[in-house]
């Protein structure tokens, strides 16, 4: 699947681990809650991608441009992150390549 457009696309929930997506568009690509450990997606673009509650372990992110992507939940645990551009995504409990907690961008109801 490398550079493939993915634009639009319902994959919520899929099984995409050791895919290789590098240089893939997913603009506006429903991948809440999939599973993508061990993906390799160096230079692939998540413009407004909703990865919520998505498994990212060890996913090469190499030079990824992440857009407005919503990355609620999402474990990136041991992924490579090296050169990747991120621009007012949504981070909450989601959990970096380094193991850290992000949750810069939840907000305490009230």
């Amino acid at each position: 699947m490398e550079g493939t457009l993915l634009n639009g696309a319902m994959l919520a929930g899929a099984d995409l681990s050791g895919s290789n997506l590098a240089g893939a568009a997913m603009s506006n690509t429903n991948l809440a809650g999939a599973k993508m450990d061990d993906v390799k997606a160096p230079g692939a673009l998540f413009f407004r991608a909703n990865l919520s509650h998505a498994s990212m372990v060890r996913a090469d992110l190499t030079a990824a441009v992440l857009m407005e992507a919503d990355m609620k939940s999402v474990n990136m645990t041991g992924a490579l992150v090296t050169g990747i551009v991120e621009r007012r995504s949504f981070w909450c409990n989601t959990i970096y390549a380094d193991g850290t907690l992000r949750n810069e961008d939840c907000q305490i109801g009230g």
